[in-house]
């Protein structure tokens, strides 16, 4: 564990000799991970400013206030700026406005929760630049004219609900919203955000104040992590009757339903950043085709919009031997986090156990990120009865979310066989797209969510007949075996649709290394920045779902 102070400070020292005006090649924006959360993105980001040695990063590192500030990951050497900006909004002397200056900037506030448009962003900063230059977010949160400022919002946004939730709720996503946009921005030859949300926000402010381009990875959807925290969420409470299981503001044919609420306040604040994000960005990246189907489906526009899938190594995972004989056992690997369900699979564990009592159960992940999450899994577990059962192993999914999980194409190159929840990609990865020609057959089985009868039973299925687990075994290491075969066989294909793509969209930078074929992203940025590029061969890495900031303030601790 590297402190924050000594990781600025190795920036600082490589820094030394250039420009205090000087411009890196590619500034990363990203939010609640890199350098501060281990696994994920920010395994991610370091290898990918490692392996691509040839250009200079920047790094802008978006965390909520009463985070522990502590780089877990050494500073490559070709990183030599490093913003951590805090969303943490202070005190500061007041502003004051005019009445149509409050209602100018109430309406502005609004429109970016709300509208998803590039131009509220560019009409917010002319306003602020006017009427509060040098002003920070603190100062544009506090006094009389933000007052009138918060009533403006609530009659607008959501009359009737709780007065109170919503002004926290306002202080927090403005407040964030706001440090965004008044916080220094790193000068770079290209912007790369690594999700939506508030770093999907300073992209777009990157966009409009630099004219460069500004492209987007998604490894996980933002929109709909978010989604899913504030359906799960307890501290929300609701000022009007909800339908489970949530229940719209207004009903499908148009018709008024119930009136928009604090929770329909936020879920529609993080819509509303995220297609801002797609529309300032040139490019759109996802992990597979089901995630850039929900990108369109939350505004992206298609032309925009490529599928970069994960990668893996398959001469690392398909090397390792298999034991044999021994108890049955099976693991989930994840981190301990709500999102990744884990409660659900140890209910399934306790089922299995009634047929299978020799079973072992491991859960290969973090268990620090929420770590009250992790205590009631482990009190649930012993409310279960499972604590010679269970081992809780520390340090690396069944998920409520998942883009195209790395666990599953690393278990499919050693031939092990998976169950997953339907979620993300998981069922393209485990039964085959439906045009697979030929048809490899099923790689495992797939469950629904938040269903441990049905985890249960699939996972007995495979453990109770040794034939069908090495054929599912056998059908999804051929399955990851032949899209990365494809990959490097249509690797003259692909470079000429880089060249297409770099042309259409001046920016290239690629976000996935290709197992046993060039390091394309190396090659991609080259044709941008005009920097002599050296392709190797390279493992690739590519990794779970992002969940950015899952939580300030209310919301609690950041989630990756």
């Amino acid at each position: 564990m590297v402190s924050l102070e000594h990781f600025k400070e190795n920036q600082n020292n490589r820094a030394q000799g250039r420009s205090a005006l000087a411009e890196t090649d590619v500034c990363l924006i990203l939010e609640g991970s890199y350098p501060f959360v281990f696994g994920g993105v920010s395994r991610w980001t370091q290898s990918l400013i490692a392996d691509c040695h040839m250009f200079d990063f920047g790094v802008v590192s978006i965390r909520p206030a009463g985070e522990t500030a502590r780089s877990l990951y050494p500073a490559p050497a070709n990183l030599v700026t490093f913003d951590d900006l805090c969303l943490n909004v202070g005190q500061a002397r007041p502003w004051r406005l005019t009445p149509a200056q409050i209602a100018q900037f109430g309406d502005l506030l609004c429109d970016l929760a709300t509208q998803g448009r590039v131009e509220t962003v560019s009409g917010l900063l002319r306003f602020l630049d006017r009427h509060a230059p040098g002003s920070n977010a603190a100062a544009l949160l506090n006094g009389p004219s933000s007052w009138a400022v918060i009533r403006h919002c609530y009659d607008r946004l959501v009359p009737g609900a709780s007065f109170s939730q919503f002004y926290w709720a306002w202080r927090v996503f403005f407040g964030a919203a706001l440090t965004v946009l008044r916080a220094p921005l790193p000068k770079a030859r290209v912007y790369h955000a690594v999700s939506t949300g508030f770093a999907g926000l300073m992209a777009a402010r990157a966009a409009l104040e630099t004219g460069r381009p500004v492209i987007l990875t998604e490894h996980g959807i933002y929109t709909n992590e978010r989604r899913i925290d504030l359906m799960l969420a307890d501290w929300v409470q609701d000022s009007f009757p909800v339908s489970p299981p949530f229940a719209p503001p207004f009903a499908p044919d148009g018709a008024p339903g119930r009136p928009q609420d604090i929770r329909d306040f936020w879920i529609d604040a993080f819509a509303s950043l995220a297609r801002i994000c797609y529309d300032a960005c040139r490019i759109v990246v996802s992990l597979s085709d089901t995630a850039r189907r929900e990108q369109v489906a939350l505004g992206a526009d298609p032309g925009k919009c490529r599928v970069i899938p994960n990668g893996v190594d398959v001469d690392r995972y398909g090397a390792r031997g298999r034991k044999t004989g021994g108890p049955p056992c099976i693991a989930l690997v994840g981190r301990v986090v709500a999102i990744k369900d884990i409660a659900n699979f140890l209910a399934a564990v306790a089922l299995l156990r009634a047929d299978i009592p020799e079973l072992t159960a491991l859960i290969v992940g973090p268990d620090d990120e929420e770590p009250d999450y992790a205590r009631e899994c482990r009190r649930l577990c012993t409310e279960l009865d499972l604590d010679n059962t269970v081992q809780f192993t520390g340090t690396r999914p069944m998920s409520l979310s998942e883009s195209q999980p790395l666990v599953l194409l690393e278990a499919g190159a050693a031939g092990v066989a998976c169950v997953a929840t339907d979620v993300g990609a998981c069922r393209d990865v485990i039964m085959g797209q439906a045009d697979e020609n030929p048809p490899l057959g099923a790689g495992g089985k797939i469950t629904r969510l938040d269903a441990p009868e049905d985890i249960a039973a699939a996972i007995h299925t495979l453990l109770s007949d040794d034939t069908l687990r090495v054929t599912c075994g056998a059908a999804l290491k051929a399955r990851v075996m032949r899209a990365l075969l494809g990959r490097q066989l249509r690797w003259r294909n692909r470079n000429q649709q880089v060249k297409t793509f770099v042309h259409s969209a001046n920016v290239e930078v690629m976000l996935r290394q290709k197992p046993h074929c060039r390091n394309i992203m190396g090659s991609f940025l080259n044709q941008t920045l005009r920097r002599p590029c050296c392709p190797r061969n390279v493992a690739s890495f590519a990794f779970e779902a992002v969940s950015p900031i899952e939580q300030f303030s209310g919301f609690g601790r950041i989630q990756q």
